[in-house]
């Protein structure tokens, strides 16, 4: 039955991001301790790791395997590998995200790990979601035991593997039709000057949602204040709410921030 192999296939996804989780703390792992970890059988361990080292997201070492050595400014940086950096942050600023919706609300959101977090805790209210990524589609289907009300809209375009994003022309006019009382919006870096992503066709799609909605939200973790990729996305008076972390409060660049008209929301890691 479908409904079966869907099941097992996000059995495995979960157990693949759960053994990165643990690998980006201890960068190496060996099969023993995975599963004793996970209470999963040796040969499943085996399989995983094999897996994982096909999808080039982490190096065969000596009775297990080992992180792999990546230039987080990359563009090619994997989503595999971004969304267990800063998890708990992350999971934090998404419940601040969430906060926010009213019943009935509309709201685009974009394909960063960031974001990803904030389609697994979203209200158990009448919602509608408009997305261009892939995961994020997935996740929200996957809640929707938990979420019936929700309704998922997705743009279609061209699908960009590194991100697992639909971008181009045809997903920028898809959102384009859709009117919106939220932009949920991550970025690779923002400072005084503003903010930035490493990809213009990611940062076109988001200018989209940026126009359709009533305001527009950044989702940014620490690591994210005070540096700069290479496409601009917008200016500081463009941002309608800026969501970080207490983290980043300590750092010169904030008080530039609170100088404009956005709204700062801090959450306590």
């Amino acid at each position: 039955m479908p409904g079966k192999g869907w099941c097992i296939f996000m059995l495995q996804e979960e157990r693949y991001e759960k053994i990165l989780s643990i690998l980006s703390e201890k960068k190496h792992v060996t099969i023993e301790q995975i599963q004793k970890t996970l209470q999963i059988s040796l040969s499943t361990v085996r399989r995983d790791f094999r897996t994982l080292v096909e999808r080039d997201l982490a190096i065969r070492s000596r009775g297990g395997i080992s992180c792999r050595t990546v230039n987080r400014e990359n563009d090619y940086f994997p989503f595999e590998l971004r969304r267990i950096t800063h998890v708990k942050e992350k999971e934090k600023l998404a419940h601040a995200a969430a906060s926010l919706l009213n019943p009935n609300d509309t709201f685009f959101i974009d394909g960063g790990t960031t974001t990803l977090h904030l389609v697994r805790c979203l209200p158990n209210y009448p919602l509608t979601a408009v997305t261009n990524s892939l995961p994020h589609v997935s996740a929200m289907i996957e809640n929707h035991f938990r979420n019936a009300h929700l309704e998922i809209y997705s743009a279609g375009g061209m699908v960009y593997a590194p991100w697992k994003v639909n971008l181009g022309p045809q997903a920028r006019y898809c959102l384009s039709q859709y009117h919106a009382q939220y932009a949920f919006l991550s970025c690779r870096g923002i400072d005084a000057s503003g903010t930035y992503n490493h990809n213009e066709l990611v940062v076109e799609t988001e200018r989209t949602m940026m126009a359709n909605a009533d305001k527009v939200v950044f989702i940014v973790d620490h690591s994210k204040i005070g540096t700069r990729a290479m496409s601009f996305l917008c200016d500081l008076d463009e941002i309608d709410i800026l969501i970080t972390s207490k983290r980043s409060a300590d750092l010169e660049i904030i008080k530039t921030f609170q100088e404009h008209s956005m709204e700062i929301m801090f959450v306590n890691e």
